[in-house]
């Protein structure tokens, strides 16, 4: 028998489900206003050594598609422990995504974009640590929380390519230079924190997402005949580091699991 719902349960599934809505309405609207810019013509503007090639974003089709499978259960079973453990963090990142794609448009990626996807990837990184410390989740509960892995994966690399953009756009010394030594050192950075979530959690969606970002900034280096350190990084990581963490991130779920099970007398 499900214990019944309380008014914050209420809160928090509107909360989820309009920030679901709102970041594809919010998406959507530079287009159906005909806004003079858009977020590609922005990114276009601010594009650095890290921008994936355009085929790339559309994950975004996916991802949005996957939080509103989530929101949509999330409604369902809002009295469940899990809703009730990390509900709220859903609904923050799908919030502060529908702000970002507003903010973008209208003043371009700078200081407050930043601090936008930084919150967002945040939001997305406190629903993905605090699910995976929960021992016991059904296979339906794993396969719904997926987008939201996936999500944070992907935000894992925008938020390394935004921050390069920022550098550029304010000059920042060394960062803002444009060199490939800037862009290498932003995403070495960007791969080591996603090897901390993926060691972490063992996430196949995480380290998927974060690919398919690699497989997009190789793919527009190598179209454009660029032969860089960030080309040679980006394949390294693609192939043989992401695989590798998510096999010891496995092993070390696995490990905890036995522990947790296992109880001396």
């Amino acid at each position: 028998m499900k214990p019944p719902a309380r008014p914050s349960d209420l809160v928090r599934a509107a909360f989820v489900l309009t920030g679901a809505v709102a970041q594809v309405a919010l998406g959507s609207l530079p287009f159906i206003l005909g806004w003079s810019m858009t977020i590609a013509d922005r990114s276009a503007e601010a594009e650095t050594l890290l921008t994936p090639a355009g085929y790339a974003f559309s994950i975004w089709s996916v991802l949005f598609l996957g939080c509103a499978i989530y929101a949509a259960v999330h409604a369902v079973a809002l009295t469940s422990p899990a809703m009730r453990r990390s509900g709220w963090f859903a609904g923050a990142a799908f919030w502060l995504n529908a702000a970002w794609e507003s903010w973008v448009p209208a003043f371009g990626i700078e200081a407050v974009s930043l601090i936008i996807i930084l919150g967002c990837w945040a939001a997305c990184l406190a629903f993905i640590l605090t699910e995976t410390r929960s021992q016991q989740v059904s296979l339906p509960g794993r396969a719904v929380r997926l987008p939201l892995y996936a999500l944070g994966g992907w935000l894992n690399a925008a938020a390394a390519v935004n921050f390069l953009s920022v550098m550029q756009v304010y000059d920042a010394p060394f960062l803002g230079s444009g060199e490939d030594a800037a862009a290498l050192a932003v995403l070495i950075g960007a791969l080591v924190l996603a090897a901390g979530v993926i060691l972490r959690t063992g996430s196949v969606s995480y380290a998927l997402a974060v690919g398919w970002a690699l497989m997009g900034i190789i793919s527009r280096l190598t179209g454009a005949g660029a032969d860089t350190a960030v080309t040679e990084v980006s394949n390294l990581a693609l192939y043989y580091a992401l695989p590798t963490l998510v096999l010891l991130g496995w092993t070390g779920r696995g490990f905890v699991a036995m522990g947790s099970r296992f109880r001396p007398r």
